[in-house]
């Protein structure tokens, strides 16, 4: 019982150091800070930074016609986008920034959109690729590869890796993208001789 007493008062003695005193004034009598309409439209000193700087973009080949064992490989070129000088986690509309992507190759067979594929082990898949608000997805890939060419933002679905296997958002904004298209198709006619 005696133990019981203590125990209440070292509890009564923790919310009184807890609670901030009063100053003399009554409950009712206390009015909550009033909120500017500014503060509401501010946006908060932790948030993530988003994209706001144009890509760098990088054309590179692989033009060798044997392996290190001497059977014949794929020959192709690629074309980049490079957003890693940016800090930027996410873009202006909550997609995660694609940081370092392969978006096209060109080979002997034409050039294609280098998409997303399914995470090992995960069922389902990243299916949906869309410039600037517009699903391409499902067009033929000279109208995908046009539409990226004259469009302002790609976005395209990413899988996470097993055991997580959530399907999210990844984009990167386009500037400059029609002269490196042209720079990939230049390489690639050099390669191909």
């Amino acid at each position: 019982m005696r133990v019981f007493a203590v125990l209440i008062g070292l509890f009564a003695i923790f919310l009184s150091a807890c609670t901030p005193p009063l100053a003399g004034k009554s409950m009712s009598s206390q009015k909550p800070a009033s909120t500017h309409i500014s503060q509401l439209n501010t946006p908060p000193k932790w948030s993530i930074p988003r994209l706001n700087a144009p890509p760098n973009w990088s054309v590179g080949c692989d033009a060798k016609k044997k392996d290190q064992f001497g059977d014949s490989k794929r020959r192709y070129c690629w074309l980049r986008v490079d957003n890693l000088a940016s800090s930027a986690q996410i873009m202006d509309d909550n997609s995660y920034v694609m940081k370092l992507v392969t978006i096209m190759e060109i080979d002997a067979g034409g050039i294609t959109l280098s998409t997303p594929k399914a995470a090992l082990s995960c069922s389902g898949g990243p299916k949906r690729i869309a410039v600037d608000g517009i699903r391409i997805d499902d067009l033929p890939t000279v109208q995908q590869i046009n539409a990226i060419s004259k469009g302002r933002k790609l976005t395209w679905e990413e899988q996470a890796a097993w055991p997580y296997c959530g399907v999210a958002p990844h984009g990167t904004y386009l500037d400059g993208v029609g002269p490196a298209i042209a720079e990939l198709k230049e390489k690639w006619a050099e390669v191909s001789r």
